[in-house]
């Protein structure tokens, strides 16, 4: 599944959502892709930055995993620029997600177009 989602203040666009689990993709699994890409859209909104640099304009790679218990966890933030990785996870990190623990082991993998603005 691939989307396309600009972001209403155009400061991180999530181009690419793609669910990697075995599971096939239930309603409730894509409403759930839904509502974590809006909700990250709008963490990232936040201009709550550790750095500022013009430099951030960059594609930062996201791996979002469902816990045994329901907790979605920020697996993995990837990307070449170092700084613009911290400010992405520092700010995720700050999510407090919890889903129906029938989706665990769901994994989801976004790539964030990042630019400041």
């Amino acid at each position: 599944m691939v989307l396309a989602l600009p972001l209403v203040m155009g400061f991180a666009n999530i181009s690419k959502a793609e669910s990697n689990s075995a599971t096939v993709l239930t309603e409730s699994v894509k409403d759930l892709n839904s509502q974590l890409v809006n909700e990250i859209k709008i963490k990232l909104a936040t201009p709550l930055l550790k750095f500022r640099n013009s430099s951030f304009k960059d594609d930062v790679k996201v791996t979002v995993s469902v816990a045994d218990n329901g907790k979605l966890i920020f697996t993995n933030v990837r990307g070449l620029n170092k700084n613009l990785i911290s400010n992405v996870q520092s700010q995720l990190n700050e999510l407090n997600l919890w889903t129906n623990k029938d989706s665990k082991g769901v994994t989801f993998d976004y790539t964030i177009k990042y630019k400041n603005q």
